[in-house]
């Protein structure tokens, strides 16, 4: 769609607000990262712990909310910071959506 693309061309990858760099990754990616956050002596990808992430998905909840429109969506990608939750600007990392990134850095129509 209008909105993924236009995310998806950055031709760098911008600054976040704590001096790293915003990176996009898929919903999935996210969840996974929002879930070791929260359980990091978890083993990311053994059974049980991507039968976790497949309950999860299928329900629909969101695991993250955009740090600029408070919006989430669980499908699609997220722009999302490299130090994650490791630093103490933003604890529980930060976020933004694909439209609040294409609005802000790819010039798209806030209401694509």
């Amino acid at each position: 769609d209008e909105l993924s693309a236009a995310a998806a061309v950055a031709p760098v990858a911008p600054p976040c607000v704590c001096g790293g760099r915003l990176g996009r990754v898929t919903y999935r990616e996210r969840l996974v990262r929002c879930l070791w956050m929260r359980m990091p002596s978890t083993v990311l990808h053994d059974d049980h712990f991507e039968a976790l992430v497949d309950r999860l998905l299928q329900r629909g909840e969101p695991c993250y909310f955009c740090d600029l429109c408070g919006e989430s969506k669980a499908a699609g990608g997220v722009w999302t910071c490299e130090n994650g939750n490791n630093t103490i600007l933003h604890a529980n990392a930060y976020d933004v959506c694909e439209k609040c990134f294409a609005f802000y850095c790819g010039g798209a129509s806030v209401d694509a």
